[in-house]
């Protein structure tokens, strides 16, 4: 209520708009909520999907929130999500533009945003346009994972884990393990079919890479069975960001589990001196010592 006397007093200012039209269009998506027992089994969920709402909810609140779309787009041409939103609820019109259309613009006005690309990939998988679907979730997919499940769960009954990797997932080395990680839980009983995608982690990697990324290619390489490459990309990510206790700490870790105790010392002396009160490091730091030592020994050294 309070958002359409704002959207009243103001009917010139587009974020007033839509903020009024984002409330309406929440209360029509809210109201096919279905509660359930959830914690004890049941099937509290929504009753249809967020652009598919019943005539009845239409009727009291998603019609006026599209009026007010229509509103501030009319006051800015640039407001994208005004844009967006209209492409999602195209199908709600007696006369409107192809949803398309609608999306076409919000990408241009918004082009990293992945919400955009999500719905507009959806709506063109619903028209039939399976290529043009590809293509955008790919682009949402670089921009964010947060719609990986949705996208998987979607594209999964019509291509197979190869053209998952080639028209789906972008080079990026989180959302290919993500994805992984969705299709094949199981590291263990699966691990076949994660290997491709986990290769294509490994190669994922690139100059100028985050040390989150370039933590999660080290990981793969381990996992390939590739433990001087793993340790090359370690060392590039201790060297990125030297201050980082959790980089040093799960470097020294594999080293330890690859029984290389030299340079695991090199990291567990800089993890004590950084914290000289942490017994853990300590211990970590003493059982590689004498790791070292036993080795030397045998090997007469």
């Amino acid at each position: 209520a309070f958002l359409d006397r704002r959207a009243a007093v103001r009917p010139g200012d587009p974020q007033a708009l839509t903020d009024a039209a984002a409330a309406h269009i929440d209360l029509a998506v809210l109201a096919t909520w279905t509660p359930g027992a959830g914690l004890a089994g049941g099937a509290a969920g929504f009753e249809a999907a967020p652009d598919r709402i019943p005539t009845d909810v239409a009727e009291r609140h998603l019609y006026t929130g599209l009026r007010y779309l229509r509103a501030a787009r009319a006051a800015n041409p640039l407001t994208a999500r005004a844009h967006a939103r209209l492409g999602v609820y195209a199908g709600y019109f007696q006369s409107s533009e192809p949803a398309a259309v609608h999306f076409a613009r919000a990408k241009r006005l918004m082009p990293v945003d992945p919400d955009i690309w999500f719905f507009s990939g959806r709506e063109a998988l619903a028209r039939g346009d399976e290529a043009a679907a590809w293509s955008d979730w790919r682009r949402s997919l670089a921009q964010s994972s947060l719609h990986l499940g949705s996208i998987l769960r979607a594209a999964r009954g019509k291509l197979n884990a190869e053209e998952i990797r080639a028209k789906l997932l972008p080079d990026d080395p989180a959302v290919l393990l993500a994805a992984a990680n969705v299709l094949y839980p199981d590291p263990v009983g699966q691990a076949a079919e994660r290997r491709p995608f986990l290769e294509e982690v490994a190669a994922a990697d690139r100059p100028g890479l985050p040390v989150e990324r370039l933590m999660i290619v080290a990981d793969a390489l381990a996992w390939l069975g590739r433990p001087d490459e793993a340790a090359a990309v370690w060392r590039r990510a201790a060297d990125a960001e030297p201050d980082r206790v959790d980089v040093r700490s799960r470097f020294a870790g594999f080293l330890e589990s690859e029984e290389r105790y030299e340079e695991a010392i090199e990291q567990l002396e800089w993890l004590r001196q950084e914290q000289p009160r942490n017994e853990a490091y300590r211990d970590r730091l003493d059982a590689a010592k004498h790791a070292l030592k036993l080795r030397r020994e045998i090997e007469g050294k």
